[in-house]
């Protein structure tokens, strides 16, 4: 949080913990200027000037923080991603939230030089922040470029605030000895084995058929596919080996750091960045990782002292997994491209409706600061595909007196035969020369 609180001190607690744009620093000293706007008006012949006042002025302010790696209040993991997206935040357009020691949350803008990255060569994986800035005014609606820009970035501060309260989770029960760690490893053990069947999946032969260049049937096509113009068979197994190579190693990197929660959660947010990468199109990444979304081990059933303390170790181990998940569930659905308006809602109605849950989870949970980072990501990503769905045509129904060709068909609805393809992968007819004679395709 910062320097200002003292261990057992009352005045520590009343503190907040700074972020800015939800990513989360330590504070070494902050200070502000304030006062009133005055208009000064001298006169001849008059000792006594006239101090005209013409309203309250603009606050300045100025706090000096610090990111340090593997920080076990701010929950940073790797130091350079952390300054990396605070750089970007500080160069996003609009006013920026941020959170201040005693102030609370702020609404802020940074004029040029706002943001200053001091690091030097004995100082480490430490980095010293001074934010200069100005109170924004009124709020400014967010706009769509606005959320397409934001959504990697509320990404990164809602891994940082799992990673947090995964921490501070194991560290509450840690005391309760061998029975709480041979639960983690058994958890763990479980969660590992679903995802790296969920790795073979992805990086099957068959789903990564999508990628390769051509038109290679319907079954295979659809959105988001045509990935690469080079990629062939051998190429693709050659990838999805290596690919499986790299999760199981860092599966074994998880299960190595059960003793430590700082690097359990960097592991792990690594691990499920790998999966989501091995996947070839944003579409299939959702289809695939929505089924981790609720992988769980059975429930244990025991209200001992140490039973109740095994149940909290299960859940903790099961939604770092599950968060994890999510998020990159959430960059999938940004990088989504949407055939049709009514496809971009219907993603969008299946992601926000995960995101949501886990809110309400959060929220009777009682954690604030993992609950707003998700309400923040799902605004984002409903932003990003407006910007991607929105303009694009709705599905409407066609009806017609018998089954005619795909070809025809194209024609005579969009008077242009190249979108045959696409046709034929809407209305998925049992043979494109008979097509259903009702089918849903796009307007126009």
């Amino acid at each position: 949080m910062s320097i200002f609180a003292k261990p057992g001190d009352p005045w520590g607690g009343q503190l907040q913990q700074a972020s800015f744009r939800g990513i989360p620093f330590g504070v070494l000293n902050a200070e502000g200027e304030y006062g009133r706007k005055i208009a000064l008006h001298e006169y001849p012949y008059r000792d006594m000037p006239w101090a005209e006042d013409l309203g309250r002025a603009t606050r300045h302010k100025t706090i000096t923080g610090f990111i340090v790696e593997n920080d076990l209040v701010t929950g940073t993991t790797d130091v350079l991603v952390v300054v990396q997206a605070m750089i970007a935040a500080a160069e996003m357009p609009g006013p920026a939230t941020l959170i201040h020691p005693t102030l609370g949350e702020l609404s802020i803008a940074l004029p040029p030089g706002g943001l200053k990255v001091r690091e030097s060569f004995d100082a480490g994986r430490y980095f010293e922040l001074t934010f200069t800035f100005v109170e924004a005014g009124e709020t400014l609606f967010p706009t769509i470029l606005l959320g397409q820009l934001l959504t990697p970035l509320f990404a990164i501060a809602t891994k940082l605030a799992i990673a947090r309260s995964f921490i501070q989770s194991i560290l509450n029960i840690a005391k309760y000895g061998a029975a709480i760690d041979d639960e983690i490893k058994f958890t763990t053990g479980v969660m590992l084995d679903g995802i790296l069947s969920k790795g073979n999946d992805a990086t099957s032969l068959s789903n990564q058929l999508s990628t390769l260049p051509g038109d290679n049937g319907r079954y295979v096509s659809g959105a988001n596919v045509g990935l690469s113009s080079t990629a062939t068979i051998e190429t693709l197994s050659a990838q999805g080996a290596a690919a499986r190579s790299q999760m199981v190693a860092q599966s074994a990197a998880v299960t190595a750091a059960v003793a430590d929660p700082t690097t359990y959660a960097a592991n792990a947010q690594v691990l499920i960045e790998t999966l989501r990468a091995s996947i070839a199109s944003a579409a299939t990444q959702i289809t695939l990782l929505t089924s981790l979304a609720t992988l769980t081990p059975n429930p244990i059933v025991d209200s001992s002292t140490i039973g109740v303390q095994r149940v909290i170790a299960q859940q903790t181990v099961v939604m770092i997994f599950q968060q994890f998940v999510l998020v990159e569930i959430a960059l999938a659905a940004a990088a989504y491209q949407p055939t049709s308006y009514d496809d971009a809602v219907s993603v969008r109605d299946t992601v926000t409706g995960l995101l949501e849950a886990q809110i309400l989870i959060q929220a009777d949970a009682g954690n604030d600061d993992v609950m707003q980072a998700f309400s923040d990501l799902r605004k984002a990503v409903v932003d990003d595909l407006t910007a991607s769905g929105g303009s694009l045509s709705v599905m409407e129904q066609f009806q017609f007196q018998e089954s005619l060709p795909s070809l025809y068909l194209a024609n005579r609805i969009y008077a242009d035969v190249n979108r045959e393809t696409e046709l034929v992968v809407q209305a998925d007819p049992i043979h494109p020369a008979f097509m259903p004679r009702a089918f849903r395709a796009l307007a126009n």
